[in-house]
């Protein structure tokens, strides 16, 4: 899992077919638990799709750019574009990546 900053963002996403962007900052209590499900989500899926967090503190052009407003949030992205955004606790993770890796075009 790489960190990805606001000068880093814009060659990450449009380098990888696939990618998920896990948002999250140290102050919050659930960071560890949230880490732990996306570092899971990389190890079962391999190469196939990119893997990266942002420290929403430190990054402010990305959380401006992506609308963040809470966190953690989510955002999955398919030939550059962003396809999905999750809030909270990621419930529906492995069902997400699949449809990412699954489905051509549309939302999964």
């Amino acid at each position: 899992m790489i960190k990805i900053t606001d000068s880093s963002y814009t060659d990450f996403i449009s380098n990888n077919r696939c990618a998920v962007i896990g948002l999250d900052a140290v102050w919050n209590t659930a960071a560890d638990q949230f880490m732990h499900s996306l570092v899971e989500a990389e190890k079962a899926i391999g190469g196939s799709i990119a893997f990266a967090i942002v420290d929403v503190d430190r990054c402010p052009n990305i959380v401006a750019q992506l609308g963040i407003l809470n966190v953690p949030t989510i955002v999955y992205f398919r030939g550059g574009v962003e396809i999905l955004k999750t809030v909270g606790r990621p419930r529906d993770l492995k069902e997400n990546i699949a449809a990412l890796l699954n489905e051509p075009t549309g939302k999964p």
